[in-house]
């Protein structure tokens, strides 16, 4: 599963204490076995996870300037019904959207702000498709700071040929961007957030916020907040310069969200979008119109308790605080992998929101 052209001696998983219990939790098959039981696909998760770390003693990493992700392979046709479906084009159009992908596989970069990475831990998890797929056979990832194997020089080399493309690209951005002291509050490679988000974000063809923190602020703008974080549109409001950036908020979003953007884009399709950036097929509907527990809330039947027989009989739990009427994702249809969602254990916190982590 490692390709020919990274070196054997880079990497090997059985001479390193490996915590196997959390790459079993983290990494599950198609076939609904444990990875750790032989998943190609989970193995690869595997190294992607701990492959980075792993290649710090190599003298001459120049070669490996970034994982190699653009190893390319077919779109498998499920991954394309999946992305078809999210998008609401219905899987009959599955076709059309492997031929997006497999035409132009764009190229993205990815920056990191102030953030807690959880975003990029959903992508990492995600197994419907896994994310050997997602990122193999959909984009080209060029530039990701947290499972990229460069560091240092070569990192910032792989950046500068990244956002130097003659064919351009997408620009994919986690976390809120500290604005107050001119940015000092976040540093990366050197540079502030703010000045590297300067630099960058307008030259992309395309600039997409994944999660609630790059879209409005989220947990790094709550207050007093004193870094000044602000979401990316809010930011170049403020500076004045024209990027206009589409929203994917969350904390964090399905991964299947920021794929079918992308797909979207690709097509040259129109991205409609809500009065807050979101794209409307997508965050159209309100948790409170998607919940299971809807029929409850008709009938006026609200749990008092989480460990009520009311809450395990499906009661609806808008009394124990749950913000789905003035929430709007696709979490009920979508789920997590394909399994679950937050409304299903949990009260909806109305993290797509802009209001997030405070209100409604």
């Amino acid at each position: 599963i490692i390709p020919p052209f990274l070196p054997l001696a880079a990497y090997s998983p059985f001479d390193h204490a490996w915590p196997w219990s959390s790459f079993a939790v983290a990494c599950t098959s198609c076939s609904g076995r444990q990875s750790g039981e032989g998943s190609v696909a989970g193995a690869f998760h595997f190294i992607l996870y701990g492959l980075y770390s792993r290649l710090s003693h190599f003298a001459d990493r120049r070669h490996l300037c970034v994982l190699p992700l653009v190893w390319a392979k077919k779109v498998g046709r499920k991954f394309c019904t999946a992305v078809a479906v999210t998008m609401g084009l219905g899987p009959s159009m599955a076709t059309e959207v492997a031929a997006a992908l497999t035409n132009r596989r764009a190229s993205v970069v990815y920056l990191h702000c102030a953030e807690c990475t959880g975003c990029s831990e959903a992508l990492l998890r995600t197994c419907k498709p896994f994310l050997d797929t997602l990122i193999l056979d959909t984009i080209s990832l060029d530039y990701h700071e947290t499972i990229m194997a460069a560091a240092g020089e070569a990192a910032e080399a792989a950046l500068e040929q990244a956002i130097s493309n003659p064919e351009g690209f997408i620009c994919v951005v986690e976390g809120a961007i500290p604005m107050a002291l001119d940015g000092k509050y976040g540093y990366v490679g050197g540079h502030t957030m703010l000045d590297l988000c300067k630099r960058v974000l307008p030259k992309a063809k395309a600039v997409v916020t994944m999660g609630t923190c790059a879209a409005y602020g989220g947990v790094q703008a709550a207050k007093p907040n004193p870094t000044g974080a602000v979401g990316v549109n809010d930011c170049f409001a403020k500076l004045g310069m024209d990027v206009k950036a589409i929203n994917i908020p969350g904390c964090p979003p399905n991964p299947l969200n920021l794929v079918g953007t992308l797909v979207a884009f690709l097509q040259n399709k129109e991205i409609k979008l809500d009065d807050q950036g979101r794209p409307l097929m997508f965050y159209g509907q309100s948790v409170h119109d998607l919940c299971e527990r809807r029929a409850h809330f008709d009938a006026g039947e609200f749990a008092p308790s989480f460990d009520s027989e009311e809450a395990r009989k499906g009661w609806c739990l808008y009394d124990l605080g749950c913000k789905g009427p003035g929430a709007y994702c696709d979490s009920f249809e979508r789920k997590w992998n394909g399994v679950n969602w937050c409304v299903a254990n949990a009260i909806c916190i109305g993290c797509t929101e802009p209001t997030f982590p405070y209100g409604q």
